[in-house]
């Protein structure tokens, strides 16, 4: 299953991606609406950031991560999967496919905030939680985490 970078006119099926990977966890109406509302990747950023998509043989799209570097580090914006392809190993392969493009860039750590649903996944994979933050989308606290690079 190849990763290759996405294509900007894949913004509206990646964007997609996430609302449905979202209501995976079981949000409410009124949660998944906000998040409709807000949550989405653009074909602009496609086009100026580093973002990778993980398809199946048969060329549909499993998953994606998009990465995106400060002077000061790098930031994992976004890494979803579809429903499918939750517990498969796949959410490792793009998160590790992640780390090598961050090593690649030569950050010393990625940094991100974590769906609380997923935190579990990214302490496994041997990331760290280093604060928490409230999501003005989604009402809740989001779990900040850090992985060290080098």
């Amino acid at each position: 299953m190849p990763i290759r970078r996405a294509r900007p006119e894949e913004a509206p099926l990646l964007t997609a991606l996430i609302w449905r990977s979202k209501a995976h966890w079981g949000y409410d109406a009124e949660h998944l609406a906000r998040i409709r509302a807000t949550m989405r990747i653009t074909p602009e950023q496609i086009d100026a950031h580093p973002v990778y998509v993980l398809e199946d043989d048969h060329g549909q799209i499993l998953g994606y991560y998009f990465l995106r570097p400060y002077e000061t580090g790098i930031v994992l914006e976004d890494l979803f999967l579809e429903p499918q392809a939750i517990g498969k190993g796949h959410g490792k392969r793009l998160f590790t496919h992640a780390l090598e493009q961050a090593r690649a860039r030569g950050y010393a750590e990625m940094t991100w905030e974590s769906d609380a649903h997923a935190e579990g996944f990214y302490r496994a994979m041997g990331a760290e939680r280093i604060g928490q933050r409230l999501s003005p989308i989604e009402d809740q606290l989001l779990p900040l985490m850090r992985f060290v690079l080098k």
